[in-house]
């Protein structure tokens, strides 16, 4: 049995800044404000003794930060986390461009006629990122469940909203309407009945401060 929590980034210069298309830009840092989350989110874990065994990171500079200033909170040593690409967000045409140069009306009805599997030139489909995201779970997380019972794995909001959908076999909307915060925690098991959803975006961690609200 597994109890995998899946933990978006923290705010990053890519989400104040989302007239630009980000799409992996693994590069891209925390903004101030993000570190502060990243920190809340730590002090959070600490007060609840969450100990895991195990913790995966996204090889994006955002979600890694994140993950090295939480887990430091909470006593898990920065030299044992494990960053994979399978876990990074989606690969998409035009990054670093004006959003408005792609996202053209034309392309969103060419996305509405089936949203799951539309590709741009040179980038990802959702289908693309859920398979290969679930793909690394089936490979790389189930087989170390002897080992690693209780994982937390830092990555990106659609990246996560991906892999919810998957295991729920639900309709491709809900890669869209499932809003995902930065920091926060989503919590799956893993056991005889498969994957199964426990909790989906909780951010308490973050109420009472000042966060933009959803994006990407």
């Amino acid at each position: 049995m597994i109890d995998l929590y899946l933990i978006r980034h923290a705010e990053s210069t890519g989400n104040v800044d989302n007239h630009i298309i980000g799409g992996q830009s693994n590069h891209l840092k925390l903004t101030p404000r993000g570190e502060d989350q990243a920190l809340r989110l730590g002090k959070r874990l600490a007060g609840e003794a969450f100990q895991p065994d195990l913790i995966i990171s996204s090889i994006a500079v955002r979600a890694a930060h994140t993950a090295r200033i939480a887990s430091k909170e909470f006593g898990y040593s920065e030299d044992k986390i494990e960053y994979t690409a399978p876990a990074s967000k989606r690969q998409v045409t035009g990054e670093g461009k004006p959003r408005k140069e792609y996202y053209t009306k034309e392309a969103f009805l060419e996305r509405a006629k089936d949203p799951l599997n539309f590709k741009p030139p040179g980038g990802e489909s959702l289908l693309d990122v859920e398979e290969r995201a679930h793909a690394f779970l089936e490979k790389s997380v189930i087989p170390r469940a002897e080992q690693y019972p209780s994982i937390a794995l830092f990555s990106h909001g659609m990246t996560i909203r991906c892999i919810v959908r998957k295991i729920l076999d639900a309709g491709a909307d809900m890669a869209f309407q499932t809003v995902i915060h930065n920091t926060s925690i989503t919590q799956l098991h893993y056991g005889k009945r498969g994957w199964q959803l426990v909790k989906l975006n909780d951010f308490v961690h973050l109420h009472g401060t000042e966060y933009i609200g959803h994006y990407g």
